[in-house]
């Protein structure tokens, strides 16, 4: 069959190995021969134990991360500050790419969150797709990224020209065509969204594949401790709003399952001494048996926990800790399933959930969206993506 490029490039964690991984095994599966181009071949290597797939590492900036734009407020500011402002950089990270390209020779290439590697691949003869989250497939023309911020804007096309010019730069040393504008990275490749429309970044796109997420059977049971009223399942990092946080869900005894799985064995045990009635969990957890028993979620708005929670009609309460995680929790919101609570008003926490529990709207608008889309949930959502890579019309 076909020869098959994976790339990631941004980004971390099992959000993007995850879903790769259930693509990978699809594709092989049908024949075809897979390669995957990682950010971290460490953690693809383990996961992607057993798959016959053949390993490169992804090139990405690793120097210290010095933005220009503090904070970007477009898309294409963040792509200026991973990559695209500095020419030097730009050359070597796209000659890298392209140099995997020639050896791995693909039939396609699907791009998860790597704008440099598309932006590499311009011009050069394989089929493209690209896949992922409503933030790392942005739509075009590329959006404002913090429209809370949006102010300055008679600066922006300047500074959105200097950095495409940097861009045209290398790609006249390197021999492939000129951008238009940075938006031009994005339209040579179709996009496959897994996520839903009410969770897209972006705002709901018309003509869109939204394929949604798939299944995530990785972890342990859950064990609930005793207690009465709503099981809460709390995915957490550490960090200077956790102890306020845990302190909330505590004060409401309720059964609560906490999950971190950067806390030092030390910080567990202290924090099972101080919080007797809540589980506190290192090891990954099986979300497919969290849904099963779980009433109400807590985390910081990534995008997969919070699809999977919706599809089974349960409410979710995000303190996001960063940009994307804060996109995608104003669209909770917006959706009626669930609330956003910035992390400075950690103290809210428990009175948020008192709310959502109480609330029967909540609980309404997360029962839609799992009616709307549960029936279509487990089934092969790689089937249009694997149907497109061994069709004959461009992708």
């Amino acid at each position: 069959m076909g020869r098959v490029l994976i790339t990631w490039e941004l980004g971390g964690g099992l959000g993007h190995l995850l879903p790769l991984r259930g693509l990978a095994g699809r594709l092989v599966d049908h024949g075809h021969f897979v390669s995957l181009a990682a950010r971290d071949l460490v953690a693809a290597g383990k996961l992607f134990t057993g798959l016959p797939v053949c390993f490169y590492q992804a090139p990405h900036r690793i120097e210290p991360f010095k933005p220009d734009f503090d904070p970007p407020i477009t898309y294409q500011h963040m792509l200026h500050n991973i990559g695209f402002g500095t020419e030097a950089g730009l050359v070597a990270l796209t000659s890298a790419w392209r140099s995997i390209f020639t050896s791995c020779n693909p039939d396609v290439v699907i791009f998860d969150h790597s704008p440099i590697a598309m932006f590499a691949g311009r011009g050069m003869e394989f089929r493209k797709a690209m896949l992922g989250t409503g933030f790392t497939v942005p739509p075009t023309p590329l959006p404002i990224i913090r429209p809370w911020k949006n102010s300055g804007a008679s600066d922006w096309t300047l500074r959105h020209r200097q950095t495409t010019s940097t861009a045209n730069l290398v790609a006249a040393r390197l021999g492939f065509p000129a951008l238009d504008a940075l938006d031009d990275i994005y339209e040579e490749a179709t996009p496959f969204l897994c996520t839903y429309a009410e969770l897209d970044h972006f705002g709901k796109r018309p003509s869109v594949n939204y394929i949604g997420i798939t299944a995530d059977s990785v972890g342990i049971k859950p064990v609930w401790p005793y207690g009465e009223g709503p099981k809460m399942f709390a995915y957490l990092k550490p960090g200077e709003y956790f102890h306020e946080a845990v302190s909330q869900l505590y004060k409401l005894r309720f059964p609560c399952i906490v999950f971190c799985s950067t806390l030092p064995h030390q910080d567990v045990r202290r924090l099972e001494g101080e919080f007797p009635s809540i589980v506190f969990c290192k090891e990954a957890v099986n979300l497919e048996l969290v849904v099963q028993d779980c009433d109400i979620a807590i985390c910081h708005g990534g995008h997969g926990f919070v699809a999977r929670m919706l599809l089974a009609g349960i409410p979710v309460v995000s303190l996001p800790l960063q940009l994307e995680q804060t996109l995608l929790s104003m669209r909770l919101a917006s959706s009626g399933a669930g609330v956003y609570l910035p992390t400075e008003h950690v103290s809210q926490l428990g009175a948020a959930i008192n709310h959502v529990c109480s609330t029967s709207g909540f609980h309404k608008a997360a029962m839609e969206i799992s009616e709307t889309y549960s029936a279509s949930f487990g089934e092969d959502a790689w089937q249009s993506v694997v149907s497109r890579v061994e069709s004959n019309e461009p992708i």
